[in-house]
């Protein structure tokens, strides 16, 4: 059963699965590029998020795919860190690709609703901006919990970082895609503080998608306004500690 978690019961939570590395992203035109790089910023916005965001034709792709291999090499990276974490407990973690891509797809399906909810009949013109790409791309990875991991349940304690896998992958997301887009000379850097608190937001997230079966993000009133509000917290997020 998923657990609810309150900052003043989890105050010694130690959240860092791994320092953030140094990655690669890939453009739209297929060049890549150091996080820890100086990039063309405003080209690289615009082959990313901009006016090539939505398809040319009916089975044209969203251009945000092109950010999936990375994503899924921090999900790969970040199991490795997991799994050494659940030995040490001896807990098995395991990251499922099935569910992985389930979100992924989630996340496509979403962005073309939501563009149509926004924008209308000029959605083809129209892109929604990174913090809300960004949004979507955490209720998305909350909603379908690519990471599970099964304890013997005479085990009284579990590592919060184990039992918050999920949420803690999302916030890892949301830090390597503000770095790679902010044009960052360093990755995003928050306090044990504001993880905590971020965590516990992801958390309470996760658990509202979960009411509903499947859990599905839409347009409808209160869930676009979890989305909204989340993508305002990532806007906020990005100019305070990038």
């Amino acid at each position: 059963m998923a657990k609810q978690y309150s900052r003043q019961k989890d105050q010694r939570w130690s959240l860092d699965v791994a320092p953030s590395q140094q990655r690669t992203y890939k453009t739209g035109q297929g060049s890549h590029v150091s996080v820890q790089k100086n990039r063309q910023a405003k080209d690289s916005r615009k082959i990313f998020w901009g006016a090539k965001l939505m398809p040319k034709n009916e089975d044209s792709l969203c251009d945000s795919r092109e950010w999936w291999p990375t994503i899924k090499e921090i999900a790969n990276d970040f199991e490795k860190q997991l799994i050494s974490i659940g030995e040490e407990n001896s807990i098995f973690i395991q990251l499922d690709m099935s569910r992985l891509n389930s979100a992924l797809d989630m996340y496509e399906q979403s962005w073309r609703r939501l563009k149509i909810h926004t924008y209308g009949k000029e959605a083809i013109k129209e892109h929604i901006d990174r913090h809300k790409v960004i949004a979507l791309y955490i209720l998305s990875f909350l909603a379908k919990e690519p990471f599970s991991l099964r304890v013997n349940p005479k085990k009284q304690e579990v590592d919060r970082r184990l039992e918050t896998a999920n949420e803690l992958f999302s916030l890892e997301i949301m830090q390597e895609l503000i770095s790679g887009w902010e044009n960052a000379q360093k990755p995003l850097k928050l306090s044990k503080n504001e993880k905590t608190w971020l965590v516990i937001l992801f958390n309470n997230l996760k658990l509202k998608l979960a009411e509903s079966k499947p859990a599905v993000i839409n347009d409808k009133p209160d869930r676009l306004a979890d989305f909204l509000s989340l993508a305002q917290i990532v806007y906020y997020i990005e100019k305070s500690c990038v």
